[in-house]
Order: C-alpha cells, then sequence, then structure tokens
C-alpha cells in the first residue's frame, strides 16, 4: 500500500517537470509569451 502510495507522489512530480519543461519550450518558441519569457529571449537575441 506504501508503494501505491510513493509512486503516486513519483508520478505527480514527473508531471509537473513535464509541464514545466513544455512551458519554458513554449515559452522560448515565443508562442505564448508565458511570463514575457518571449519578451527576455528577444531583448537576449538583439
Amino acid at each position: 500500500m506504501t508503494r501505491k502510495g510513493q509512486g503516486a507522489v513519483e508520478y505527480i512530480i514527473i508531471l509537473g517537470v513535464i509541464i514545466l519543461i513544455a512551458l519554458i519550450v513554449v515559452a522560448s518558441l515565443g508562442g505564448l509569451g508565458i511570463f514575457d519569457f518571449s519578451a527576455t529571449a528577444q531583448a537576449r537575441t538583439t
């Protein structure tokens, strides 16, 4: 029973990491400008 709990926690952590990576990739592409990452990226490139 404890293994199932640990597995669920690990699954949630992995999902969170994947979502964070996806958000960073989308923001770096400048598609939606989430958290103004696209603005900082443009400032760095220029």
